[in-house]
């Protein structure tokens, strides 16, 4: 960091401060974590760097969202999903698309969810990363869970777990199985339930 200051490389900076801020945040220092992730995003401003501003914006709103401020992850994904979508990043669209809708269930504004998550998953089946769309799958079918759409909620489930299984992620496999159990004791079908649960 101090070289990159020292030669005047700014990108190089901010990107040494975006690390460093992750370093500090993983250590339990969230204020110093938080000043330098201010001062990367600060300096991708100042030089106009739109990609690194946006990935800036991105690591902020994780790091709102896992400190219990999901007011201002909000604010910075949606920043970041507008310029994203200046830019034409589809992949990074997704993800912002994605997380204002999960931080949306969590805030019980279901419908809302919905909306950013439906959107996700289109992007995500156009950049066919099997992962990724199984990801958006399984958000799907928790809101849809939790709006008593109880039928397409599974079928979200079933195609996630089946891209899991096809990409041999265990325990994607396990978590979508759960969430079919769990639908299937709602409606009472408990034989299903366990079925369900031994498929794992």
């Amino acid at each position: 960091l101090a070289i990159k200051r020292q030669i005047g490389d700014k990108r190089g900076e901010a990107a040494s401060l975006d690390t460093m801020a992750d370093i500090l945040d993983k250590q339990g220092k969230t204020a110093d974590s938080l000043a330098a992730y201010k001062q990367g995003l600060a300096l991708r401003r100042e030089i106009g760097d739109q990609a690194g501003i946006g990935s800036s914006l991105i690591d902020m709103g994780g790091f709102y969202h896992d400190h219990a401020q999901p007011d201002k992850a909000l604010e910075n994904y949606t920043e970041a999903l507008n310029l994203e979508r200046q830019l034409g990043d589809q992949d990074r669209q997704a993800m912002c698309l994605h997380n204002i809708g999960a931080i949306k269930m969590d805030q019980g504004a279901y419908q809302d969810s919905l909306t950013y998550l439906e959107q996700a998953y289109e992007l995500r089946q156009k950049l066919n990363v099997p992962d990724d769309v199984a990801d958006s799958l399984h958000d799907l079918a928790e809101v849809n869970t939790k709006l008593g759409q109880f039928d397409t909620a599974l079928n979200d489930y079933l195609k996630a777990n089946d891209i899991y299984r096809r990409t041999n992620n265990q325990r994607g496999v396990a978590i979508e199985s759960n969430g079919m159990a769990k639908i299937f004791a709602a409606q009472g079908r408990y034989g299903a339930a366990l079925n369900s649960i031994d498929r794992k």
